[in-house]
């Protein structure tokens, strides 16, 4: 009973799901699609009648052909309006998240760095920013994609955000990339403590009191009870193995009990519990290997969708997590593996890997209120495992707002 409890809630949840799917698809599409039907169906009643010797009046079908191309027409147009009032709202979207960065960025820009040991590339109180090195990261961006937009606002006394916007080959790119100094004496890493029911990334990072979090994996499917079937490696919190399923095509990060972070590459297998394996989560692909962006075979280096990434400095005293926004024409088409592993190389990462992606990724940011990015299908997807940092209240520096002239 409870398997067929449990199968039945699995097509239910595939069947929204292919819904979903359906209505995001865009109606000018659709009514090509439909026309060409109507037109087959009137063919084939044509041909129907001959085969059987006896002439078929058309009137009746030909005047039902040419309601349904006239109504599809001008469900086209309408679309087309629609598309073009989407892609402005979408526009509009992305400028309000920008400039809300821009702002908190503009409040905080007086703020001293933590005295040059947090990030890849030294501080700088520019934007607010204590761990990114601005100028370098911009200017290989710009080598790469052209004029790109780089936003940066400190968070809190470990972390940094930045919005990242550019115009790609295939459309516009938004991405959010958050910098965490894992040397901090008051943070602490979260991973989700069980394999149970798949919950929100944003309720993890609630009940965790994370500062910032991300999605980890959902399976083979969005559906609630999906198994993680291939998508699966090692998740150890605080020295319990969760699951030890480690391949050679599944890497991994490590944190010891201090923090510091070590990257498994797919091609190491190891299953054993150690200390520097205190805390381990899996990720799908390498992105960077000793400082080199992988090549991966066939079209998935260059195939654009929302990625969620993460990633560690040289001395794995710097955490990267990077959420790509995507499938969404107009706002963010998505990024490729390749263009994915060049931002973080660019920003100072050395080695990192790729997570669950499409739908599922999701940044949470406590300072901002909650989500930073926009998932593709509209909403939060809930999934297996989630990470995140928390910085303990007592350790927690303010950030003190520019004085106004």
């Amino acid at each position: 009973m409870v398997k067929l409890n449990r199968l039945f809630t699995d097509a239910m949840d595939l069947a929204i799901d292919v819904l979903q799917r359906l209505l995001e698809l865009p109606a000018s599409g659709v009514a090509l699609g439909l026309i060409v039907l109507a037109a087959l169906l009137v063919l084939g009643w044509v041909l129907l009648g001959k085969v059987r010797g006896r002439a078929r009046p058309l009137r009746k079908p030909v005047f039902v052909a040419l309601v349904a191309v006239g109504a599809l027409s001008y469900a086209f147009l309408l679309d087309q309006k629609l598309a073009q009032l989407r892609d402005e709202v979408r526009q509009l979207d992305s400028n309000l998240r920008f400039a809300a960065l821009r702002a908190d960025a503009k409040s905080s820009a007086g703020v001293e760095g933590p005295g040059g040991t947090g990030g890849p590339a030294g501080t700088g109180g520019k934007g607010g920013a204590r761990f990114f090195a601005l100028e370098r990261a911009l200017r290989k961006l710009d080598e790469r994609f052209g004029t790109c937009e780089l936003t940066v606002q400190n968070l809190d006394a470990a972390s940094d955000l930045a919005g990242l916007r550019f115009t790609g080959p295939d459309g516009p790119v938004v991405a959010f990339v958050a910098l965490v100094d894992l040397t901090h004496p008051g943070l602490s890493i979260r991973i989700t403590p069980e394999h149970g029911p798949k919950i929100l990334t944003s309720t993890f990072a609630k009940s965790e009191g994370a500062t910032l979090a991300v999605n980890g994996e959902a399976g083979t499917s969005p559906t609630r009870h999906a198994e993680l079937g291939q998508w699966q490696g090692n998740w150890i919190v605080r020295g319990n193995p969760i699951l030890l399923a480690d391949t050679d095509e599944r890497p991994f990060l490590s944190f010891d009990r201090e923090g510091h972070g070590r990257y498994f590459a797919a091609s190491i297998v190891d299953v054993e519990v150690t200390d520097e394996k205190y805390d381990t989560l899996w990720g799908r692909f390498d992105l960077l290997v000793d400082g080199e962006i992988v090549q991966h075979r066939g079209k998935r280096n260059r195939m654009v969708a929302p990625r969620t990434l993460m990633a560690l400095d040289q001395r794995g005293e710097t955490l990267y997590l990077m959420v790509v926004d995507g499938r969404q024409p107009g706002y963010s088409v998505g990024m490729s593996l390749m263009d994915g592993a060049y931002v973080l190389q660019a920003l100072g990462a050395f080695e990192g890997m790729s997570c669950d992606e499409g739908g599922s990724s999701t940044l949470f940011a406590q300072r901002l209120g909650g989500l930073v990015n926009r998932p593709s299908a509209g909403y939060e997807r809930p999934v297996y495992s989630h990470f995140g940092v928390v910085l303990a209240d007592e350790t927690s520096e303010s950030v003190a707002p520019a004085q106004n002239d």
